[in-house]
């Protein structure tokens, strides 16, 4: 393990499930108390996505993720998330955060189903365009929220994340979806799929 280590009793395969998602707990712990929360989430259908799902569902939130039809959703589902594949479908003021990676009219749609005093976490813009915040469409949802921009950067207190994440994945209640095992020849074009969101989960490329 890189930066922490852990007296936690764990087999290999939970080391490695424990690892790929801190930048999730991380987002989590910014998102506040999750008991009882309504969370949601978009593009989350990638890596790290498969973490905020199992983590926020782990710590009793209600989590709903918008997805592309032609994405890889349904193992989310499994998960314990809600997929809709219409943001505009979802009710106005129905979220206490909204977790942001596309950008774009997705994201920005995403910022009127906050609560009044709702927290907006942006974490990303996969889909490359900007967020436009128009402010009377605001109004829709509630009449005030907090934005935050979100960049994961480990911490010293990284250790106290790991531990926390080898005792789920000791349990089992933490799973690792790969989506693709093959050669490291393959990275270029495994980087456009996920790029493009047509792999779900990690890709595991083994260098030899």
């Amino acid at each position: 393990m890189n930066a922490a280590t852990s007296s936690t009793p764990t087999s290999s395969r939970s080391r490695s499930a424990a690892r790929g998602p801190r930048p999730a707990a991380r987002l989590l712990k910014a998102a506040g108390p999750l008991k009882g929360s309504r969370l949601l989430a978009t593009g989350a259908t990638d890596g790290v996505g498969q973490f905020l799902v199992q983590l926020a569902v782990a710590g009793g939130a209600h989590i709903t993720v918008v997805a592309r039809e032609e994405d890889p959703w349904a193992y989310l589902v499994q998960a314990g998330a809600t997929v809709v594949h219409d943001v505009y479908s979802l009710p106005a003021a129905g979220f206490d955060v909204v977790l942001e990676s596309v950008g774009g009219a997705v994201g920005s749609a995403a910022a009127t189903r906050l609560r009044e005093g709702g927290l907006f976490l942006w974490y990303g813009q996969a889909g490359g365009a900007p967020l436009t915040l128009d402010f009377f469409r605001l109004f829709d949802g509630g009449t005030a929220l907090t934005l935050q921009h979100f960049v994961y950067m480990g911490r010293s207190d990284d250790r106290d994340d790991l531990d926390s994440l080898l005792e789920l994945a000791a349990a089992g209640a933490l799973q690792v979806e790969i989506g693709h095992r093959g050669s490291w020849e393959e990275t270029a074009t495994v980087l456009d799929a996920l790029a493009a969101g047509r792999l779900r989960g990690k890709a595991v490329l083994p260098v030899s």
